[in-house]
């Protein structure tokens, strides 16, 4: 007797660091910020104006908080997103994007079109 073959669907593999990296570069471009893409071998990097690195792995984006812990506060915090979900991901670091930009002087944050020409917010 023969067994018949059940033909199962393997689950989606995760997406490379570099296509990852890029679908949320197209979504942050959506919020109007520009960030350059770097792609490696098993690590992509993407580069915002405000100075925001974002790594990707293939599996999950993370990004320095702007906070320290630990012992002496000598550890930095990072935040994490999956690649799973780059709707999340990218509306965290256009958060972290904003307050990093607001926190430089007005010239900084104009060239980041976070503020109106006359300087104001």
């Amino acid at each position: 007797m023969t067994i018949p073959l059940l033909h199962t669907r393997r689950p989606a593999a995760p997406p490379t660091a570099g296509v990852a990296a890029r679908q949320l570069q197209e979504r942050l471009a959506e919020f109007d910020i520009v960030a350059d893409l770097v792609e490696g071998t098993e690590v992509a990097l993407l580069h915002l104006r405000s100075g925001l690195v974002i790594w990707c792995d293939g599996h999950s984006f993370s990004w320095w908080t702007g906070r320290y812990s630990g012992p002496g506060d000598r550890w930095r915090e990072y935040a994490y997103a999956p690649v799973s979900d780059v709707e999340t991901a990218a509306r965290r670091v256009a958060t972290r994007h904003q307050i990093l930009a607001l926190s430089h002087p007005v010239g900084r944050a104009a060239d980041l079109g976070l503020t109106d020409p006359d300087g104001s917010a």
